[in-house]
This record gives C-alpha cells, sequence and structure tokens, in this order.
C-alpha cells in the first residue's frame, strides 16, 4: 500500500500535534486566567524596575525556548528520516517496542504533570505579588488608589 511509507512520519507529526495543542491550550487558559483576576484591570503604579523585570522574564523565556528546539531538532529530524527508511511490512510490534511506547508515554504525562503544577504555582505566585503591590499603593481621601506618576 502506497500509505505504508509515510507510517514513519506518525511519531513526529503526532508529537508536532501534541506541542502545538499545549501551546494553544496555554494561551487560551492564560487569556481565560487573566479576565477572571480582579486585580488584572486595575492599574497599578509605577514599580521601579519593573520594566526590566518584565524584559528579563521575556528573554528567559525566549532563551528557554531557543533551547528546547536546539535540543529537540536533531532527535525529531532524526525520527523523521529514520521513520520513513523503516520497512512497515516486515515490522513485527513486540514486547521492546511496547515497553518504548509505555515509556514515552510516562515520560509525556510526567512532563505535562511537571508543567501543569509549575504553571498553577507560577500564577497563584503573580497573583499575591500583583495583590501585593496593589495594597502598597498609597490612597487618596476617597480610598481610592492613586497612580504614580513618572517625572520624565
Amino acid at each position: 500500500m502506497a500509505w505504508s511509507k509515510f507510517l514513519g512520519y506518525v511519531p513526529f507529526f503526532l508529537s508536532a500535534f501534541l506541542g502545538l495543542s499545549l501551546a494553544i491550550g496555554y494561551r487560551v487558559l492564560k487569556k481565560r486566567r487573566e479576565r477572571r483576576s480582579p486585580l488584572a484591570a486595575r492599574q497599578i503604579g509605577h514599580v521601579p524596575g519593573q520594566q526590566l523585570v518584565d524584559r528579563i522574564s521575556a528573554h528567559e523565556t525566549e532563551m528557554i525556548t531557543s533551547i528546547m528546539i536546539t535540543y529537540m531538532a536533531l532527535p525529531l529530524m532524526f525520527m523523521g528520516w529514520s521513520g520513513s527508511h523503516i520497512q512497515w511490512h516486515t515490522l513485527r510490534w513486540g514486547f521492546l517496542e511496547w515497553m518504548y511506547t509505555i515509556a514515552a508515554a510516562g515520560m509525556f504525562a510526567y512532563g505535562l504533570w511537571g508543567y501543569a503544577k509549575h504553571l498553577h504555582k507560577r500564577d497563584r505566585a503573580r497573583d499575591g505579588l500583583l495583590a501585593e503591590r496593589h495594597a502598597t499603593q498609597p490612597t487618596n481621601r476617597e480610598g481610592v488608589h492613586c497612580h504614580a506618576r513618572s517625572s520624565r
């Protein structure tokens, strides 16, 4: 069958699909989470160094993404290349193949669990930081928070 020569690409595309799905899911959940936060819409005055902290955080995120792409480039391309050269009609699925499949699924699940756990903890820490910064803002006589203005 002509489709059998493309079976080697299934793990590559499955991995890419799962990664893309997680990235899209993260963005959707992030937007949903921002809408629910009662302090997200409130303007907080200028905190010294906050723009630098935000820039450093953005650069660290981009660095981690670049490192992940660097680490995954060779294995993913090798997987795609080797998958296209497998003689699928002669392949026998045995204990070793099941062991690798179960190990891969377990590693994926463990990574996803760790990501979700730390994502939740990071979001809670950010909420706490926002609440602390909001609570320390000066208020006027009516109890409304004043926003510090830059003298520039």
